[in-house]
């Protein structure tokens, strides 16, 4: 077999896009979405398989046709850009219109959907070529009145994409919560104590117009750097 690395997602790349101007953007349209219509919103981050080039996916239009619980969507054009570029998955953001980033199980399933639908360089199933990528899933709630942003950051290392150890881990985190299911940094800590999972929890505070993140806040997101695996077995 032939496996290649890939350029790394490293911590410092993480750091750079948690407190880039697009993600503060995208959590400020989210915000603005779930306060107004009380619904789910989201948008995503995209790297290049053989680049460290970023593209950031917004929707054109709140998610308010989707069910609960249900955390990504794009656009024709979008998709067509994924195959065209090469691109692979690296943060899938969306926000709860609550003060609360417990995740459903659904949630969590879609975690493994999505490393599944993403695993072929370019969407070519003609090309032997798939892609071991351990992207990032980010849920965020509103919190006092949109003062604070609060945003689980979440992530599972398992070599088998299985959306069985999704459910397996909603099971936990609810059996290890009980009634504290609603305190989000109990919640990051049940999730992150899993086998093959990585949780942290950061909280933007809002500052005018925008959002801020402190370093110590992002200095958690050391353990979800990554280097993507290339197999391209005849």
């Amino acid at each position: 077999m032939a496996f290649q690395k890939l350029p790394p997602v490293t911590y410092e790349s993480l750091k750079q896009i948690f407190n880039s101007r697009n993600f503060l953007r995208g959590i400020k349209k989210a915000t603005n979405t779930g306060l107004k219509r009380h619904t789910e919103s989201q948008f995503s981050v995209w790297r290049g398989v053989f680049s460290e080039k970023i593209k950031y996916f917004f929707p054109d239009r709140a998610t308010c046709d989707m069910p609960f619980s249900t955390s990504f969507e794009l656009e024709p054009k979008q998709y067509e850009q994924i195959d065209n570029q090469k691109l692979m998955p690296i943060i899938q953001y969306h926000c709860h219109p609550s003060p609360y980033v417990s995740p459903s199980e659904q949630d969590l399933v879609s975690h493994f959907d999505i490393r599944n639908q993403y695993n072929l360089v370019g969407g070519d199933v003609s090309l032997p070529q798939s892609i071991e990528n351990y992207h990032l899933d980010c849920i965020g709630a509103i919190r006092e009145s949109d003062k604070f942003h609060d945003l689980l950051v979440l992530q599972n290392r398992s070599k088998k994409s299985d959306s069985r150890e999704g459910e397996f881990a909603y099971q936990q985190i609810m059996d290890r919560l009980g009634r504290r299911k609603d305190d989000n940094t109990l919640l990051a800590k049940a999730l992150d104590s899993l086998s093959n999972w990585n949780a942290h929890l950061l909280i933007y505070e809002k500052k005018g117009n925008s959002y801020n993140i402190s370093e110590d806040q992002l200095s958690g997101l050391e353990k979800f750097a990554y280097t993507p695996i290339l197999d391209s077995s005849p």
